[in-house]
């Protein structure tokens, strides 16, 4: 990769004139310290192909992505009305993959090379869930994600939260299903470390067992999806051990609430 960023854009985003580069100017004098970027995304609301200024109430598609104790990721503040409630946060867990940027030194420094050989970013083993896997590496690697939310995009979101976590799940089709908690089961494996608080790891093995239980219950298709971790155990540990981890789990705590 040649540069000194990589921007990560969906294909359904409206863009202000001259966004990317007051983005990067915004940046570049932090780049020493953060690893990725995120702006302030909110919904696109149909107005054609236009930018619209005008748009009330404005809702927050995502202000960057966030973490709980429990291990449950969202993206900060979607659904939200956009009242500037969140103009004065200037850091997130990390960036929401539908407009991301970040820089090619944090990249590298994560990186992975695969069994075949290939270097990965992005954990190619997955297709949902892999902007949060990439964040929590760059977390642990010490590599912070600047928000800049006086700067903002439209994005027409595929997928994502409508109402509560399970209500939700009624919108899904079995593909988003399966890899996203295909997803979520692999960023765990990888990340989870034996040194977070005991309040922490036992809020994340209630919210797995529960998981777990409504796939029982539920969604038996899931249940394979487990087959498929117990079959890619020797991969996901070779993609675990190659995690940097830089700095403290109380460092990552630190984001989670």
């Amino acid at each position: 990769m040649k540069g000194d960023v990589y921007l990560c854009a969906s294909n359904d985003m409206l863009y202000p004139k001259g966004l990317l580069s007051d983005w990067i100017h915004a940046f570049e004098p932090v780049m020493n310290e953060y690893g990725s970027s995120a702006i302030k995304l909110l919904q696109w609301q149909s107005n054609g192909y236009q930018i619209d200024t005008k748009l009330i109430p404005k809702r927050l598609d995502s202000m960057g992505l966030g973490i709980r104790r429990n291990h449950h990721f969202y993206d900060a503040g979607q659904g939200e009305v956009d009242t500037g409630q969140y103009d004065a946060v200037n850091e997130a867990f990390g960036p929401s993959a539908a407009l991301a940027l970040y820089t090619k030194a944090a990249l590298d420094a994560i990186s992975y090379q695969n069994e075949v050989g290939k270097l990965e970013y992005f954990d190619e083993l997955l297709h949902f869930k892999n902007d949060v896997d990439l964040a929590y590496r760059l977390q642990w690697a010490g590599f912070r994600c600047r928000v800049f939310p006086q700067f903002y995009a439209q994005h027409a979101r595929g997928t994502g939260a409508k109402g509560s976590v399970l209500g939700s799940r009624k919108h899904k089709g079995r593909f988003e299903k399966d890899n996203s908690f295909w997803g979520q089961q692999v960023v765990l494996y990888k990340n989870m470390d034996a040194r977070f608080a005991f309040v922490t790891r036992l809020a994340s093995l209630t919210r797995q067992l529960l998981m777990i239980g409504y796939a029982l219950f539920f969604e038996r298709h899931l249940i394979r999806v487990l087959r498929k971790l117990k079959q890619s155990e020797k991969a996901l540990e070779l993609r675990r051990k190659a995690v940097v981890k830089n700095v403290k789990p109380i460092i990552i705590e630190a984001l989670m609430c």
